[in-house]
């Protein structure tokens, strides 16, 4: 399970109700890649970020058994095998007839749940469905080109005990960077990249090693910027960006804040910021941005001037800062201190991504 320092106000969404009041101290939370600082596609309590179009279990153990939609040949007995290419989600029934795009919005995925009796209501193993309820392709690329994109709003059941949105919490409009949210309260489906949510990583980069594995990633969440921002292989088809695996992870452990390295996150959502690449890609400019804040590549953050979180008026995000460079005992041992950028020389080559803050100098 990923390992997330959680502070008592900032990290609220990623706190279940009946879990007790959480200080500043490092704790195991249920906080998988993409819902804390992002949003995160849940069956209930089980984490529906990736499938397996052949029905492998995913780290829930939820596994996909087809499309359904009334009124098709893709049926309860006679389902239809999923396909997701790039960015783009297809359908193929028995005799070959295949839909994609709008043309699946009134279906639904279903998928087998192993069951959670401690949830309310207590849920026995069986059936679940993702219906896909609207489609559009508003939304676009944050990288040149700007290409539309298919996205869905997504609505799960276990039919008879619960029901709601897959993408738990909706971003804002204009996320922290500048960047607009045009379907806020939507999921692109996309293949191509896997991660490990534990240690932040990237375990697959191409359509070769991904297989028949693809993501369910929710506006707002870490694997929908990778996206956006062409840093998966699904972005790179057309465009002059051309990204590594490792380069790939810098942003993933960039954008959750895994300053340390090793999967644990410090930041919130939603914090202003700006970065740009050793290769000349950049996030737009975004709110008044004071300080600058680290260098990156895919082992976490190199050196570190000012935390993006150094002039929060919350002192449990403030003192983050003081935390990673100090060594603080509540900070992970697997995290080294962390020099000042402006007392250290990073040779050529080695950071991929820096970073600039809007904490005061």
């Amino acid at each position: 399970m990923l390992r997330t320092l959680l502070i008592a106000t900032a990290v609220v969404s990623c706190v279940q109700p009946d879990e007790p009041e959480l200080g500043a101290t490092e704790q195991e939370a249920s906080c998988p890649i993409g819902r804390c600082g992002g949003n995160s596609p849940l069956i209930g309590p089980f984490k529906a970020e990736e499938l397996n179009e052949a029905g492998v279990e995913n780290s829930s153990r939820v596994r996909l058994l087809g499309y359904i939609k009334p009124g098709t040949n893709c049926t309860v007995s006679r389902k239809c095998k999923v396909d997701v290419r790039g960015y783009q989600m297809f359908v193929k029934d028995i005799y070959g007839n295949q839909m994609t795009a709008g043309a699946l919005v009134g279906g639904y995925l279903q998928v087998w749940q192993p069951g959670d009796l401690n949830f309310s209501p207590p849920i026995p193993a069986g059936e679940a469905r993702i219906y896909l309820n609207t489609y559009s392709t508003a939304a676009r690329f944050w990288q040149y080109p700007y290409e539309p994109l298919d996205s869905y709003d997504l609505v799960y059941e276990i039919p008879g005990i619960v029901r709601g949105p897959l993408c738990v919490t909706s971003p804002s409009v204009i996320d922290g960077e500048g960047n607009p949210w045009l379907r806020r309260f939507e999921a692109f489906f996309y293949t191509g990249d896997r991660y490990n949510q534990d240690t932040m990583t990237v375990t697959a980069s191409t359509y070769a090693e991904a297989g028949d594995w693809f993501n369910i990633a929710c506006s707002g969440s870490v694997t929908a910027k990778l996206l956006l921002n062409r840093h998966a292989t699904a972005g790179q088809s057309g465009s002059a960006i051309v990204t590594t695996r490792a380069q790939r992870q810098a942003m993933l452990k960039m954008y959750t804040g895994d300053f340390c390295g090793d999967g644990t996150t410090y930041t919130v959502q939603g914090t202003p910021m700006r970065w740009v690449s050793s290769t000349g890609v950049a996030g737009p400019v975004g709110p008044t941005l004071n300080s600058f804040e680290s260098y990156w590549n895919e082992n976490g953050a190199l050196c570190m001037d000012r935390h993006r979180l150094a002039s929060s008026t919350n002192p449990d995000e403030a003192a983050l800062e003081g935390m990673i460079r100090n060594g603080a005992t509540n900070t992970p041992p697997t995290c080294r201190v962390m020099a000042k950028c402006s007392e250290i020389s990073i040779p050529a080559g080695v950071a991929y991504l820096m970073t600039a803050s809007p904490a005061m100098p």
